[in-house]
């Protein structure tokens, strides 16, 4: 297949950054049990994934208890992404006009189709809770590709593609506080949160004609013609507190200052949240959360103001909890398309996986990009 591999390779390195025909809004982290149920994460219960939502979540794990995973590996993979590659493969393999032909006859059978490929590793997360404090850690990189086929007359050229490569660490804190009355209503259990990401990152935009798509020193030529590196210190905020019962409601502020905000393309967002529980002294279905959130209350997402592609609804249940292992089960609705997924761990061994769709269209249900996440890690 000569180099398509190693070109492919080069440009998988980097993470859903915004390009001229794509309106998805672009998340650093996004957590299978999270997008199993519509992507809700301001309000309900949290671990060290909290770190990417509301880091007042992590008063969540339990006392005096580590919270470790390790070598925690997603991969999330579009509709079509495996099949764009594997049929530009073929056309490599060709010599002269035929692989020209038949180059040109890919991108026509995938014209306007997201295609979009995505990974991340976290080689350690820890958090423990200690008393009314909790604190967490991770150590995070991720490499994400979208990528849209033209009929090539444009300046978007044939094939554009368009990410970012960034690694990092990633540390927050949380803190209880028992009560605070408002007007005579006591509200309990409030736990707030701060956090800090420092990360490096390398930012890509290419637009490639058919001429360099058939050149076999694009590898070589591409790190100077079209990436820029780049760096930032991010701040997050969160706060979480009990209104009434099993009602939880929370908020936070990500990012702020901005990934990469040279370009905006990860901007500070302000959200909001609000989940119900129950639980039950059984081994079956011995718990319940539902959650609703509304993300960037601000619009800082300026590729549109819709206001459903920032809405969030789930629910997550735990079908069974033993001491060889628990299974979790999750459905929602993410940007008005169904998600579903699961959670299972046996032992050390957690695998979780999602399903969803993202919209990558400038208004509700224009252009949905159906996606699969799987994780494995080890972890207790």
């Amino acid at each position: 297949m000569k180099n398509l591999i190693t070109k492919l390779i080069i440009l998988t390195f980097a993470t859903n950054l915004i390009f001229a025909s794509n309106y998805e809004y672009p998340q650093l982290y996004k957590d299978p049990k999270n997008m199993g149920m519509g992507g809700v994460g301001i309000a309900t219960d949290g671990g060290t994934s909290s770190l990417f939502y509301n880091t007042a979540s992590l008063r969540d794990m339990k006392k005096n208890d580590w919270n470790v995973d390790i070598l925690a590996i997603d991969i999330a993979v579009g509709e079509n992404m495996l099949d764009f590659i594997e049929d530009m493969g073929d056309a490599n393999d060709l010599d002269g006009n035929e692989e020209t032909k038949k180059m040109l006859e890919v991108t026509e059978n995938y014209l306007g189709e997201n295609l979009h490929f995505g990974a991340s590793l976290a080689p350690f997360k820890l958090g423990k809770r200690f008393g009314q404090y909790s604190m967490a850690v991770a150590t995070i990189a991720g490499l994400h590709l979208n990528t849209k086929t033209h009929r090539g007359s444009g300046s978007a050229g044939l094939v554009e593609m368009s990410g970012l490569f960034y690694n990092g660490v990633v540390v927050g804190g949380s803190k209880d506080i028992n009560s605070v009355k408002l007007y005579g209503f006591a509200i309990k259990d409030i736990s707030v949160g701060a956090g800090v990401k420092i990360l490096n990152h390398k930012t890509i935009s290419a637009q490639l004609a058919l001429s360099d798509l058939v050149d076999d020193n694009l590898s070589d030529r591409f790190e100077d013609d079209y990436t820029k590196d780049g760096s930032d210190v991010v701040l997050d905020l969160g706060i979480k507190a009990k209104v009434y019962r099993g009602i939880v409601a929370g908020a936070s502020i990500q990012n702020m200052g901005g990934i990469a905000s040279g370009d905006e393309e990860i901007p500070m967002t302000v959200n909001t949240g609000v989940s119900y529980k129950q639980k039950f002294k059984r081994v079956w279905l011995n718990s319940y959360q539902v959650g609703f959130d509304y993300v960037d209350i601000l619009h800082s997402y300026n590729q549109d103001s819709d206001i459903l592609k920032r809405t969030r609804l789930g629910a997550t249940a735990n079908i069974i909890n033993s001491y060889f292992g628990d299974i979790e089960a999750q459905i929602g609705f993410y940007q008005t398309y169904l998600t579903y997924g699961f959670n299972f761990r046996a032992g050390a061994l957690k695998i979780a996986y999602a399903s969803y769709q993202e919209e990558v269209g400038a208004a509700t249900a224009q252009d949905g990009d159906q996606r699969q996440i799987l994780q494995f890690s080890i972890g207790w």
